[in-house]
């Protein structure tokens, strides 16, 4: 099934994957650089109409590796509990 979701792709597709993949790389190195054992993420997406983010409307504890994942994308109004050595499993 991978294979011919693959075979699917157009460039564009296939360009942001790359780009996706590369990005998830760089900030699990900033995140293993900084020397906590846990941080906490949140993100908001930049023009929306309120000056302030909002307030988390869910948690998720997830494992340094779980970014790594292909499928892994960050939920807007989530605030993740990232644990950089840690035997959480997702």
């Amino acid at each position: 099934m991978v294979e011919t979701e693959e075979a699917e792709k157009d460039e564009f597709d296939k360009a942001r994957d790359i780009s996706d993949r590369h990005n998830r790389e760089l900030l699990v190195s900033l995140l293993r650089a900084n020397g906590k054992k846990t941080v906490e993420l949140y993100g908001f997406w930049v023009g929306d109409s309120e000056a302030f983010p909002k307030s988390p409307q869910a948690f998720e504890n997830i494992s340094l590796e779980r970014i790594l994942d292909s499928g892994f994308r960050f939920k807007e109004q989530v605030l993740y509990r990232v644990h950089i050595e840690s035997d959480i499993g997702n």
